[in-house]
């Protein structure tokens, strides 16, 4: 787990406006992104959950998780995080 993350999500859950987009790649379709995230206790969000458009050699295996959160920051504090593979999907903010 990313270091921060699991208070960040408590401290959401405690209050606040917010609501999760999960999207998965063609080949995950063993189980429900939104039943996985409930298991691990994201009980009191909302959870979308949508399959990723099929395009030639991208990448497999990828889930991706996009939280809308009101916040008072501006778009230069938002760290985007990317993690193993996913990282190429964004070339940009991994420098």
């Amino acid at each position: 787990m990313i270091f921060g993350f699991e208070s960040f999500i408590s401290n959401l859950q405690s209050g606040g406006k917010w609501h999760i987009d999960i999207t998965v790649t063609a080949d995950i379709r063993s189980a429900f992104p939104a039943a996985a995230a409930r298991a691990i206790g994201w009980d009191k969000v909302p959870l979308l959950c949508f399959q990723e458009i099929e395009v030639p050699d991208s990448l497999p295996r990828c889930i991706r998780v996009l939280l809308h959160v009101n916040t008072v920051k501006n778009q230069q504090e938002i760290k985007h995080i990317y993690l193993k593979a996913a990282r190429s999907l964004r070339r940009d903010l991994n420098r």
